[in-house]
């Protein structure tokens, strides 16, 4: 690892170093966990990590070492911290369709050509997708199995992401998903903003029901609360 990658870890671990302080402790007396970097592995076990790490991998550039840090956070939180991460400067790089997990099975739901709506994801750059999925656990902190889901379905159409994938060279000059219906393929640094817009483009509605589960949308949170929409299961409704 060169001296400009070693100096940002060693930045990254001094500040880890760092406490909310007493003030943040009595308002928050439940987030007493993260105001210590090391109350699941200790100093040395995290020195094991790191050695072992980069014994089998090379960090070479910037998406190396971006996979290299946020492995380092998921290890250190274990599933207890479902938010901390890092993210490139550049992050809004996506690609324009949507991924959802249907009964164990990964599936391009919208898509900008819609010939591949509802086909089974089954490569990324001729990586399977178990492959892949196990590189994006093991830098994804998540508390329970439905939030990494629903994190693999925001990562898997993510430039940075991807590119940041030991199994998919960095260097590549598209992006190709095989299908059960065909290959959909992007340029790697094409923007598809508009595209993807409209596969996002939603009529807003406060609630609504679907697949047994009341889902409601709030317009904006408290900069307080993480939490974006609110998932509760009612089947007694339907």
């Amino acid at each position: 690892m060169n001296e400009r990658y070693q100096e940002d870890l060693d930045y990254f671990l001094n500040f880890a170093e760092s406490k909310r302080g007493k003030e943040l402790d009595k308002k928050y007396p439940n987030e007493s966990m993260h105001l210590d970097f090391y109350f699941l592995h200790s100093k040395n076990e995290l020195k094991d990590f790191i050695n072992t790490f980069l014994k089998l991998h090379k960090i070479n550039d910037d998406y190396d070492f971006y996979y290299f840090m946020n492995c380092i956070i998921k290890y250190m939180s274990g599933r207890i911290d479902a938010h901390t991460r890092i993210v490139m400067s550049n992050n809004d790089n996506a690609y324009p369709l949507s991924i959802q997990a249907i009964n164990n099975k990964l599936y391009v739901t919208k898509c900008s050509n819609e010939k591949y709506s509802y086909s089974e994801l089954l490569e990324i750059n001729k990586v399977s997708i178990k492959k892949i999925i196990e590189e994006v656990e093991k830098f994804t902190s998540y508390g329970t199995p439905n939030w990494f889901l629903n994190r693999l379905h925001f990562y898997l159409n993510d430039k940075n992401i991807l590119l940041s994938l030991p199994s998919i060279k960095n260097n590549a000059k598209y992006i190709e998903y095989k299908t059960s219906k065909g290959i959909i393929k992007y340029e790697i640094n094409k923007d598809y903003s508009k595209e993807l817009a409209l596969i996002r483009k939603e009529d807003f509605k406060q609630y609504q029901i679907k697949d047994n589960i009341l889902i409601f949308k709030y317009p904006k949170c408290p900069a307080k609360y993480f939490l974006a929409s609110l998932l509760v299961n009612f089947p007694s409704l339907i």
